[in-house]
């Protein structure tokens, strides 16, 4: 019988294991470890429904099962939802052929995240939050047609700006405490230099 004729089938159903016809739906406390990304997971549901046989407590694993297991999975894992991905999908207008493209990935795989028939990866998971979060990503990840540049070399005037922006931060809050406006015109010149100024 397949799943898809069980949920057709209403209960009671016959037992796979001592073919008595008194399969019901239960909820109960459940925990298992699940494999993914290379590691074992223990993974706990306090209220999981599934089909028990009453006479043996043989537990049907159907579907609807093993969609409660991954859904308590991404969440202990902290992993965006299909429904989540869908979301930021329609958000952006994007398909998921033109995200899959623009994200490396194969369409079949991405359509699998979708689905929730497969779970992604931790990396992958990172890469879509930081495409749905931030538009200067969507904004270079373009694909075949994106800069073969881009990534090869780290920016480190980039970073040097950034280091004199925090400097000058820090300099200000510190001259703010002693009232000494002369300190705030030193610590800018000096923070243009490169040099730093710890904070205590």
């Amino acid at each position: 019988m397949t799943d898809l004729q069980k949920k057709q089938k209403p209960f009671p159903w016959h037992c796979i294991k001592c073919g008595a016809e008194d399969v019901y739906p239960c909820t109960l406390r459940y925990t298992t470890d699940v494999k993914h990304d290379g590691r074992l997971h223990r993974v706990v549901i306090d209220d999981l429904t599934v089909p028990v046989c009453r006479k043996c407590g043989e537990k049907i694993f159907t579907d609807s099962v093993d969609e409660q297991v991954s859904q308590a999975l991404r969440s202990k894992l902290r992993l965006l939802s299909p429904q989540e991905i869908l979301r930021s999908l329609h958000e952006l207008g994007l398909s998921q052929k033109e995200l899959a493209s623009r994200l490396g990935v194969a369409e079949a795989t991405f359509s699998r995240w979708v689905t929730g028939s497969v779970i992604q990866s931790r990396a992958m998971d990172n890469l879509l939050r930081t495409y749905f979060a931030f538009p200067e990503v969507r904004h270079v990840l373009i694909g075949e047609e994106q800069d073969p540049e881009l990534g090869a070399r780290t920016d480190r005037f980039a970073d040097t700006r950034c280091g004199v922006v925090e400097n000058e931060r820090r300099f200000t809050q510190t001259a703010a405490v002693y009232g000494c406006a002369t300190v705030i015109a030193f610590a800018k010149a000096v923070s243009r230099r490169g040099q730093v100024f710890p904070m205590r």
